[in-house]
């Protein structure tokens, strides 16, 4: 019987077979290896590349100034931990804007230093908004220059340095003396549920009506609600600053309602709801060439409203007509 002969070279290919699927491999780990080790350098390189421009701590700021191209200046200062308008500490300041200002001006981080050219060249000789905010005795200048659309940066100028930042200053600072008033609010929330209302009382001179027919407290309630108090033409007016623009209660809107108010726990938990009655009034005043006055009877700030607006809840003080 003859005996096949092995071919010497079959164990010589798979040795080779298995040297190539071991270089391959480490090849693959090698160059994964240094993608990683590029992407890590890149990361590195990104952080050292970034320049704290103003790291300060909030608590320590005691005034806030700013002028926009257009405007004039408006500063504010910190008074028993609380912001104010310098001009006139009666002005009601809305602290949530105050803050969202402040924190955006106390830490700024730069992309990059820009150490080429002059501050013309970046829109600084003539910025769209100039910042000033001050640590006790201490002060720090901002001005807001271009727009750089290659980096999607702005350029500022930060006590004489200019910088490259993510942050658009000139639009956080572009607020108004108005913008910032913390205007009233029509509780409406308060009576979404209409089983709560009890009435509504409408005021008109001589005519004076209460209604409790639901389909028509859903109507007034509805017109109520889309009552906007943002024109304000005084926001610390007296009683008879009030009663000179005819906000003297001869015309106005009453709610009388349950209003909820819950008791809660040391935890927060609610522990009882309990429905207090009673009432918010909106008064309406003299009417001018193109608004009418109102304001909500506990207030010192008076607004306007289109004559529309007033009519549309007015009109309920006169008994509707019968139907034919």
């Amino acid at each position: 019987m003859k005996t096949r002969k092995k071919n010497p070279l079959i164990p010589l290919l798979a040795l080779v077979l298995v040297l190539a699927v071991l270089l391959v491999g480490y090849k693959l780990l090698s160059e994964a290896n240094e993608r990683k080790a590029a992407a890590d350098a890149l990361a590195a390189q990104a952080d050292d590349a970034s320049v704290t421009v103003a790291d300060f701590s909030l608590p320590d700021m005691t005034a806030l100034e700013y002028r926009t191209k257009d405007g004039d200046p408006l500063r504010f200062t910190v008074v028993n931990g609380a912001w104010r308008y310098e001009a006139d500490p009666a002005f009601p300041l809305n602290a949530s804007m105050m803050a969202q200002m402040a924190n955006a001006i106390a830490s700024i981080t730069a992309s990059r230093t820009v150490d080429e050219g002059a501050p013309a060249d970046y829109g600084l000789d003539d910025p769209a908004c100039v910042i000033t905010a001050e640590y006790g005795g201490e002060k720090h200048t901002y001005k807001t220059g271009d727009y750089n659309s290659f980096s999607g940066s702005y350029y500022l100028m930060a006590d004489g340095g200019i910088y490259l930042v993510s942050q658009n200053l000139a639009s956080t600072f572009s607020k108004s003396l108005d913008d910032l008033l913390v205007r009233d609010t029509i509780p409406s929330s308060e009576w979404s549920s209409r089983e709560y209302v009890n009435a509504v009382t409408v005021r008109d001179g001589e005519a004076e009506r209460t209604v409790t027919d639901a389909d028509e407290i859903d109507a007034i309630l509805t017109a109520l609600g889309k009552v906007y108090l943002y024109t304000c033409t005084d926001y610390a007016a007296s009683e008879e600053e009030k009663a000179a623009c005819g906000l003297d209660g001869g015309r106005a809107v009453t709610v009388s309602y349950r209003k909820a108010v819950s008791s809660q726990d040391e935890s927060g938990n609610t522990t009882a709801t309990n429905y207090l009655d009673t009432s918010y009034t909106l008064l309406f005043g003299e009417e001018t060439e193109t608004d009418v006055y109102c304001s909500p009877l506990s207030s010192t700030m008076i607004y306007t409203v289109t004559p529309a607006t007033a009519s549309a809840l007015l009109s309920h003080a006169a008994e509707a007509d019968s139907a034919p």
